[in-house]
């Protein structure tokens, strides 16, 4: 599979300097996916999927951190919500 990957970034024109980032990506995606199958095998399921369905504040957030991107007011209202959300579950 890693093998069919680096040849298709190859031929696709993608520059090995990304590489190590993209390897770096897919791992999180399947730690990700690994601790949700762990958090599902080991307590409520409705906790579980609330937490991971935060991903896009997270995503809205490291864009804002590393790429500078400038979040609207419906992102910052969204992602608020969001935490709200949780802290009233948690409660």
């Amino acid at each position: 599979m890693v093998l069919a990957t680096v040849t298709r970034a190859a031929s696709l024109g993608a520059a090995s300097r990304y590489l190590p980032l993209l390897v770096i990506v897919g791992l999180t995606d399947l730690g990700g996916s690994l601790f949700f199958m762990l958090a599902n095998a080991s307590g409520p399921l409705s906790i579980a999927v609330v937490l991971s369905s935060l991903y896009p504040v997270t995503t809205a957030l490291l864009a804002w951190l590393v790429l500078r991107e400038r979040l609207g007011r419906a992102q910052l209202v969204g992602a608020g919500l969001a935490l709200a959300g949780i802290a009233l579950i948690a409660a």
